[in-house]
């Protein structure tokens, strides 16, 4: 046996249930393909996490690799393609596999794509699904961001301090943001000479250009007209959804596409747990992901004393 648990995913969710695991002697793993912290690393700033005054989103996410190392808790470097539930359980990833008793699955949610065509020859070359990431490749430059939510407020927020101009498309009239984003946006909206423009009601349509983006094509929904914005790069914000292709058929998935879970976060296999943002939940936060982890390791410790 390789482990006792394995925590797939290496965000809040995962990274607190596997301190808390180990904490208390359970020889636990985390798997993650990417990086330490998830979509936080994706971000700027966290200024909403009770106790956490630094704000910065990296620093965030080097104190949890912090405390992996100090707690001497394995992060294996792999993409998972597989599970297997037996009692021994397997997860099988790119480079190996992996056996435990228990498997928790903490893989958050990737960004949900615009269906347009050509538009994966533009992701890299004027396309990108984070700002933090991106966006100093556009300083004095036009960009827009499509998206009504948090991110896309906090994107177009961070990126009116890099480019010159900055274009929010939203489909609708009303932002589904937190309200403290919205009015931080309108600040800089209702101002002599803003820097980000508003187009509500309005759907992308169209992305033109040749080696990179150029230009976008945009309709508004009320009156079906249709215009050219030229702009030289285009942030997609319309939301996220766990990707998993590879449980289908093996664990209850609910039908708007999250990982069904119990009151005590076990899915519908027996030694299989999840949490954070691949379950069906109503707010997906760092607090509640960090929470999933504390009441992820008081269940998991029950099922591994009843083993």
């Amino acid at each position: 046996m390789d482990y006792d648990v394995i925590v797939v995913g290496g965000g809040p969710a995962g990274v607190s249930t596997a301190i808390y695991l180990k904490r208390a002697n359970v020889n636990v793993a985390i798997i993650e393909k990417s990086f330490i912290g998830g979509q936080v690393g994706r971000t700027s700033e966290l200024e909403n996490y009770a106790g956490f005054i630094d704000k910065d989103a990296f620093v965030f996410c080097e104190n949890l690799k912090t405390q992996l190392k100090n707690l001497d808790i394995k992060v294996i470097r792999d993409t998972v393609i597989d599970i297997e539930t037996e009692k021994i359980k397997k997860i099988i990833g790119k480079k190996g596999t992996y056996q435990c008793k228990v498997i928790i699955l903490c893989i958050g949610a990737d960004e949900i794509k615009l269906d347009l065509p050509n538009i994966d020859n533009f992701i890299g070359n004027g396309i990108s699904y984070c700002a933090v990431c991106d966006g100093n490749f556009y300083k004095d430059k036009v960009v827009c961001v499509v998206g009504g939510g948090n991110t896309a407020l906090e994107d177009a927020i961070y990126l009116s301090k890099i480019a010159s101009e900055v274009h929010l498309i939203h489909r609708r009239d009303e932002y589904r943001a937190e309200r403290f984003l919205v009015q931080a946006m309108e600040k800089l909206v209702n101002v002599p000479n803003p820097k980000i423009v508003l187009h509500k009601n309005t759907t992308v349509t169209q992305v033109l250009g040749q080696n990179s983006l150029e230009a976008v094509e945009l309709n508004n929904v009320t009156t079906n007209e249709k215009t050219r914005l030229n702009t030289n790069g285009l942030f997609l914000c319309i939301g996220r959804k766990p990707k998993l292709e590879f449980l289908k058929g093996k664990i209850e998935i609910t039908p708007s596409g999250y990982i069904k879970v119990s009151n005590n976060l076990e899915t519908s296999v027996k030694g299989v747990f999840a949490g954070g943002d691949c379950i069906e939940k109503e707010v997906r936060q760092v607090v509640t992901a960090v929470s999933d982890g504390a009441i992820l390791s008081r269940n998991v410790l029950k099922f591994l004393d009843e083993e």
